[in-house]
């Protein structure tokens, strides 16, 4: 296939072999045409005539130059002629009608090249999906969420709180979404959880205020049990000033009274962290504009940030009303797809970027919600939301703040477990670089999202094959080791422990008769 744009040289080799092959008396451009069109020249535009006729009266004007005196006075006329009229025989109409009748051929061709690529890709993509759907409940977790994401997501990406799915994978989601731990659950010590107990069984404002006195005389209290107090003074405060019940407030009154007391204070303690606060940049854009200045910065309300690698573990956001918290939303999914991008390069493997979630929050008012995402395969993300609070308006509604407190506190240690991960990730990796004296400068390739590179060439290959073995057995201790991660305090309290929660119980009644 020939086109004006990648064969100019070719064309005039035709137009050449034309006119040698031809008498000159004989010499019309519609015939030299007539045989271009055979050697499949390509044109989609008929505005291409104009400089295929340029091409041919440049040819005659240099075979004319060179060979003139070869030429008897009728050739000789002949060609200055052609030459002379060059521009009237392109615009002629026999000359039009062939031209368009050879692009109206072509463009039908093509379309029908098109339709044939397109149907030989569907057939292939519909089986491809076919086997993935038989063979669906022998993938694993994150195979079977990139498989969603092919076939239902959108641009790889698998929204899991719009999802509309065929009915044979609707009994397999919920199951799916635990296994990966997609909902917030709650984890807290016996000590935290009796606080929150207490909290969530008072019916009124005189018995919230009357447990303060209690823990206030209490000393040695843990961290998360000192914030539990913290926030509900605060809320007593709130309470006792009906403040709360105006809904005019504006987004500094809610960061002052509110998220102050009831979210940044669950974060004071941590000294491998730091809470940055009132429009701060988030560091995965720093990074990202580093090597592409068209990325814009993205400020945000708050971020826990750790202090060694600078990696942003929490974002949040924070409005007082519905008033632009979708854009919000997009911009968390946004930042956490960013992260999870730059953590790749550095993790540089598909199975141990899936063990790790990036976070971000909401703050709607008094709402609060959750949001997560994962790299389930290299191009491949799942996002959702882990769950949905809200401090309540009134001292009425005390179970209400007790659940939201919980889910603080949860959440911190979730976002901190999650974390730790993606460090004794880094650290292993680091270790072996150092024990095979070898860096891996996989994570300055900039042209792909994960560096997977399967690229390999005669000598290479044994190479190639000893270090995907060795990358197989760091890949499985890396994950055993993260199975055996435990969250860094001890006697920490799930639902499945709930035999320990009822003779806790149990005991603390005995106690109080």
């Amino acid at each position: 296939m020939l086109t004006l744009l990648e064969d100019q040289t070719h064309i005039q080799q035709h137009f050449e072999q034309y006119l040698h092959s031809t008498k000159v008396v004989s010499w019309k451009f519609e015939e030299a045409l007539k045989k271009l069109f055979v050697a499949d020249f390509q044109s989609t535009d008929v505005s291409d005539l104009n400089q295929l006729g340029s091409i041919y009266k440049s040819l005659l004007e240099r075979l004319y130059s060179t060979n003139r005196d070869s030429y008897t006075d009728s050739e000789q006329f002949k060609i200055r002629n052609v030459i002379e009229h060059m521009d009237q025989i392109c615009s002629a109409g026999p000359i039009k009608r062939l031209f368009k009748e050879h692009v109206y051929k072509s463009n039908y061709r093509q379309s029908l090249e098109d339709e044939v690529l397109v149907s030989s890709h569907e057939e292939f993509l519909t089986a491809k999906k076919k086997k993935g759907e038989r063979n669906f409940s022998k993938l694993s977790v994150e195979a079977k969420f990139a498989h969603l994401a092919t076939y239902y997501g959108d641009n790889g990406i698998l929204d899991l709180q719009r999802l509309s799915l065929p009915k044979r994978f609707r009994n397999r989601i919920g199951k799916m979404k635990a296994e990966i731990g997609v909902l917030l659950q709650p984890i807290v010590t016996l000590e935290e959880r009796d606080m929150l107990v207490k909290i969530a069984s008072c019916k009124n404002f005189i018995e919230l205020k009357a447990i303060l006195p209690v823990w206030y005389a209490q000393c040695n209290m843990s961290a998360n049990c000192r914030y539990i107090r913290f926030a509900l003074a605060t809320s007593l405060e709130l309470w006792s000033s009906n403040a709360m019940l105006n809904k005019g407030h504006r987004e500094d009154w809610y960061r002052m009274h509110l998220y102050a007391h009831v979210w940044d204070k669950a974060f004071f303690d941590d000294v491998e962290f730091e809470t940055k606060r009132s429009k701060c940049v988030s560091q995965a854009t720093k990074v990202l504009k580093e090597t592409d200045k068209d990325v814009k910065l993205k400020r945000l309300d708050f971020i826990l940030r750790d202090l060694n690698n600078n990696n942003d573990v929490i974002t949040v956001e924070e409005k007082p009303s519905s008033k632009g918290v979708k854009a919000d939303i997009r911009k968390g999914d946004l930042l956490k797809k960013n992260s999870l991008y730059l953590w790749s390069k550095q993790v540089n493997s598909d199975t141990l970027i899936g063990q790790l979630e990036s976070i971000s929050c909401q703050w709607q008012g008094t709402k609060f919600s959750i949001y997560g995402s994962r790299l389930v395969s290299p191009d491949k993300i799942i996002t959702y939301k882990k769950g949905e609070f809200s401090l309540p308006t009134s001292g009425r509604h005390a179970s209400e703040l007790g659940r939201l407190l919980m889910a603080v506190i949860s959440l911190k240690r979730v976002a901190k477990h999650n974390y730790a991960k993606f460090i004794l990730i880094l650290e292993e990796k680091y270790k072996r670089e150092v024990e095979t004296l070898n860096f891996d400068n996989a994570g300055l390739n900039e042209t792909s999202f994960l560096s997977d590179s399967t690229d390999s060439t005669g000598s290479d290959s044994e190479c190639k094959k000893y270090q995907d073995q060795n990358e197989e057995e760091f890949v499985e201790t890396v994950m055993a080791k993260i199975k055996k991660l435990k969250f860094e305090e001890a006697n920490l309290k799930q639902y499945e422990d709930w035999e320990d929660l009822l003779m806790f119980d149990s005991v603390k009644r005995r106690k109080l008769n």
